[in-house]
């Protein structure tokens, strides 16, 4: 069962209109020609669980398809009562970000989308549980990489804890290899650069 409230709502139809509502390219040529996408959930700012989305919206044989999946796009409350950071743990901030990522390692240990280019992000570094969605912005390359959470083959990760530090992470080990594998075709065809688009829920144009 989703812990994101808003997950079945999603549908390709849904995302297009909320791409073009927002004037963020959308990308309806070809075959895996990859939209990826988060969506923060607003409602619970102390959350630590994944109540938020990351997905993709793509074309295969001029059929549309999507793929969406529990996550977290918020450090968990471990990042944010002890942030490593001296300006407070990263959060990224809606937008599109063209090109910030690349297929690459994540700490050098397995295949995820890495950060290469500099993003936009609140610091929360008042050390509570609450999220700090506003404030000074920095644009920096912080390396919150788009990856999984649990390892364990077939496994969910329940609590964000320490597996987000600012990253965009995916609960599910099986959700996420499917991430990849559809992230990986669209690289072995359009190239090796990903762009990335941060909704919040009140934005989607269900």
């Amino acid at each position: 069962m989703s812990v994101c409230p808003f997950l079945n709502k999603l549908t390709p139809s849904v995302m297009q209109r909320t791409y073009t509502a927002l004037n963020y390219p959308f990308f309806t040529e070809g075959d895996y020609n990859v939209n990826v996408f988060g969506i923060r959930n607003t409602e619970n700012k102390d959350s630590n669980n994944f109540n938020d989305c990351v997905g993709i919206v793509y074309k295969v044989n001029d059929e549309w398809r999507i793929k969406k999946y529990d996550a977290t796009v918020d450090p968990g409350v471990a990042g944010r009562l002890k942030p490593q950071n001296c300006n407070g743990t990263a959060i990224l901030v809606p937008g599109y970000y063209k090109g910030a990522y690349a297929v690459g390692l994540h700490h050098g240990k397995y295949q995820a989308l890495r950060q290469v280019k500099p993003m936009k992000y609140w610091r929360d570094n008042n050390r509570d549980k609450i999220l700090d969605l506003s404030g000074k912005q920095y644009e920096e390359i912080a390396y919150t990489n788009i990856h999984r959470a649990t390892a364990i083959p077939g496994g969910k990760s329940i609590n964000v804890d320490n597996w987000s530090l600012g990253c965009s992470v995916i609960a599910a080990s099986n959700d996420f290899n499917e991430f990849m594998s559809v992230i990986n075709k669209a690289k072995d065809k359009w190239g090796n650069s990903f762009s990335y688009a941060l909704f919040t829920e009140d934005q989607i144009k269900f």
